[in-house]
């Protein structure tokens, strides 16, 4: 499994971020890729059916949430009946990143806003970021990605407007991906999404390409019933985990000498003193979760402290300890 650096989200949210797909967690490995890269999240894509994943998982020491499941189709378009166009005026044209890029964004913001990326879906990222900056970097990513031959992006047009696109990736000689398409909120409801899927399904039979593939997560009844009456067959079932490690967008919090570990109290009674920030709030139970990952077994010499997430409702204080080398021994993470 590699562990990639995602630019365009670490940028646009000030933090870095990484992406992750196995289809067998190896959590050791997991977790050292996450910290020898300082990733303050990532989005990790794990195999469903394999139930040794759910094992890994619950050795996973850093914080983490299911954000939801996608489902793989994949089509024969050469034993499927060709199909035809439902609407007539229509036209069709391929995406050109040297002048449309405002374009492919804009019909990508339309169309995700509301469900983008899934980020929101985790109840620490959604304390810090915003569905407007996740759109944004499903956005950007098409708009540059995307070319005239490979990883090929289709623009539908209803006269002279632009009111849906369809991506076309090759990845085999005789296979083609699927990662994204839509229509305007505003034309949905009349066929035009049959249609683009008209054009992908004639454009392998003329480029004499056999497979397709699709996915949409499970909870996308119109896409999974769509994908079904087009004669897709069901190949995987992908869960989708955020593992949020360090949030700390660059940290510049300041050592404190130390030659033990310090107690839960003694943090929030610093926190307090410190930076001001009741880690518990007045009247409440007191409880929080607290978990630990051990890295190197060392005399501890100094600590950071820093709180990512500092809100009414949600709170989240890193402890990083470290040895007189400067190397990381010890991560605590609080959540309350």
């Amino acid at each position: 499994m590699a562990l990639v650096l995602s630019d365009i989200e670490s940028d646009t949210f000030d933090c870095k971020v990484g992406r992750a797909e196995t289809s067998l967690l190896n959590t050791v490995n997991f977790e050292q890729s996450l910290i020898e890269q300082s990733i303050d999240f990532c989005r990790l894509k794990v195999n469903s059916a394999d139930l040794n994943n759910y094992s890994a998982l619950a050795k996973l020491n850093m914080p983490y949430q299911f954000c939801g499941s996608i489902l793989k189709y994949k089509m024969d378009f050469f034993n499927l009946p060709k199909p035809s166009y439902k609407n007539k005026n229509l036209t069709f044209e391929v995406y050109k990143p040297s002048t449309q890029q405002n374009i492919l964004a804009n019909l990508v913001n339309e169309t995700f806003i509301n469900d983008p990326i899934g980020y929101y879906k985790n109840h620490l990222l959604s304390k810090i970021l915003t569905k407007q900056q996740e759109v944004k970097c499903m956005a950007q990513w098409y708009a540059k990605h995307c070319d005239e031959n490979i990883n090929i992006m289709v623009l539908m047009k209803a006269g002279d407007q632009y009111i849906g696109y369809i991506s076309i990736f090759k990845k085999e000689p005789n296979l083609v991906d699927t990662p994204i398409a839509g229509v305007l909120p505003k034309f949905q409801g009349q066929k035009m999404f049959d249609d683009l899927r008209t054009y992908r399904h004639l454009y392998c039979l003329e480029n004499n390409i056999q497979y397709g593939t699709a996915g949409a997560r499970i909870e996308n009844n119109y896409s999974q019933q769509t994908f079904i009456n087009d004669g897709m067959q069901q190949i995987a079932n992908q869960s989708i985990y955020i593992v949020t490690p360090f949030l700390s967008k660059a940290d510049s919090a300041k050592h404190t000498k130390a030659n033990k570990l310090q107690a839960d109290k003694t943090i929030f009674e610093q926190l307090h003193q410190q930076q001001g920030i009741h880690f518990f709030m007045e009247g409440d139970k007191q409880a929080y979760q607290k978990r630990s990952l051990y890295i190197k077994l060392s005399a501890i010499a100094s600590y950071t402290l820093s709180v990512p997430v500092n809100l009414n409702d949600k709170k989240l204080v890193l402890v990083k300890y470290f040895d007189k080398a400067g190397a990381l021994c010890l991560i605590n993470w609080f959540e309350h």
